[in-house]
């Protein structure tokens, strides 16, 4: 799901609805996770009564960013260990 923002340049891949099953199972459930993704370029938004995060840096889509890949590296690993 994170590897997706970070490799497709495609709007419709910059934004994850927290209420998504998958991000809950594999991303929400990691304490932090969300701040991690704010600090990484993340954003909360509010859209239609849901709140989603929206990946807001534009980047090439041949490379991860460097804060989105420690990021994406840091939740991975704190839900491995979970």
């Amino acid at each position: 799901m994170l590897n997706n923002v970070a490799l497709k340049n495609d709007e419709k891949y910059r934004r994850i609805r927290l209420s998504n099953p998958g991000f809950q199972k594999r991303v929400a459930c990691v304490p932090g996770a969300v701040d991690i993704l704010e600090v990484a370029g993340f954003a909360l938004r509010s859209e239609e009564e849901e709140v989603i995060l929206q990946y807001s840096e534009v980047h090439d889509g041949n490379s991860i960013p460097l804060k989105l890949k420690v990021a994406i590296t840091a939740i991975s690993r704190a839900h491995a260990a979970q």
